[in-house]
């Protein structure tokens, strides 16, 4: 039976009534998480269950074939599509850098050449953390949950650099609703139920199939992904820098206030994240 939550929504878009749409969708999304059980599979214990969310996540997180220095070639050292004569090159900024005393003061900006020079692993580590998934009985299920990252501000920041310079050359579907500015998954409730009503109208039968693909997100193949920006004719450069991006990448997980050891990032994308 449908949610009273969905039938509120749709009933808001068919009215024509944004403005409470709105309101209901904000309102639906700050509702604070659940609170976490003490036990999860056969952990006990915050660190215990932190160490088992680190065991499984990065067995989810390798679980796709790939070959990051292979990809690092492909594209590190392909013509570039859009070639430019470069005055200033990285070769060039790391040479200068290390000309500068890191001793010395900062100027006026209070910046000093250690803080140009050294990038903490902070920028490359996010922290992950499972949240148990809607309307759950089993908290002791690893398969109840979802993995929910939480980067360091610089790290979205540098994000969303690149992906301004990538998305005017991706096009999205219009049958995408998820995961897209301007743009919810209840719209598409909305759709499916105003195409059934018609056809129901007209005493038509209506045929329906879902199908959800187990850890999606957590499997996508990053080199295939890397592969379909290339074809957008996105810049080699800024592919070469997701590439590395997402090879330095690593995970850790947070539980009720502890931080288990980090783990490599193979496979997946985060979701919700800017990228």
């Amino acid at each position: 039976m449908e949610s009273s939550r969905t039938l509120a929504l749709t009933s808001s878009l068919g009215s024509l009534n944004l403005r409470a749409f709105w309101k209901k969708v904000a309102s639906s999304k700050s509702a604070g998480p659940q609170k976490m059980t003490n036990r999860v599979g056969s952990a006990t214990g915050p660190k215990d269950i932190a160490e088992l969310w680190s065991g499984h996540y990065s067995v989810v997180f390798s679980s796709v074939a790939s070959d990051p220095k292979a990809a690092r070639a492909r594209f590190f050292f392909k013509p570039w599509t859009d070639p430019v004569k470069q005055l200033i090159t990285a070769e060039s900024v790391a040479l200068s850098l290390s000309g500068l005393s890191g001793s010395k003061s900062g100027g006026l900006d209070g910046v000093t050449a250690n803080h140009i020079k050294y990038v903490p692993d902070s920028i490359t580590e996010v922290c992950l953390v499972p949240i148990p998934k809607p309307n759950v009985d089993d908290m002791a299920s690893l398969s109840n949950y979802r993995p929910i990252p939480l980067a360091v501000n610089i790290t979205k920041l540098f994000e969303k650099c690149l992906y301004s310079l990538i998305s005017p050359q991706i096009d999205s579907s219009h049958y995408r609703f998820g995961f897209k500015e301007g743009s919810s998954t209840e719209f598409c409730v909305f759709i499916l139920k105003s195409v059934a009503q018609q056809f129901w109208l007209f005493s038509s039968h209506v045929f329906a199939c879902f199908v959800d693909a187990k850890a999606a997100f957590d499997r996508v193949n990053l080199e295939k992904i890397l592969d379909k920006i290339d074809t957008k004719g996105v810049d080699r450069r800024i592919i070469g820098t997701l590439q590395y991006w997402f090879e330095v990448e690593r995970y850790k997980i947070k539980w009720s206030g502890y931080f288990s050891e980090s783990f490599p990032v193979l496979n997946g994308v985060r979701q919700g994240g800017v990228l």
